[in-house]
């Protein structure tokens, strides 16, 4: 499998990615909140749940979406 191949990533798989990021963001900048403190390991979950989804798209062997243009058959590559 080759890590630094480009892959296409649904709109799905990045509205993860960023509020996994974001979640993440919440809980390491704002740890000392009496919110984030209190809530933790909902916030922890969520990024963790969140973050799940594009990993294991990532490392799914590729297989293109049904709407990407594929080149026609005898056209030079």
């Amino acid at each position: 499998m080759k890590y630094l191949e480009a892959r296409y990533w649904s709109f799905v798989d990045v509205a993860c990615l960023k509020w996994s990021s974001i979640l993440f963001g919440v809980v390491v900048g704002a740890y000392i909140s009496d919110f984030v403190q209190a809530y933790v390991w909902a916030f922890v979950v969520a990024f963790v749940a969140l973050g799940i989804h594009p990993v294991i798209r990532y490392f799914r062997p590729t297989q293109p979406p049904h709407d990407v243009p594929r080149t026609p058959a005898g056209a030079a590559s």
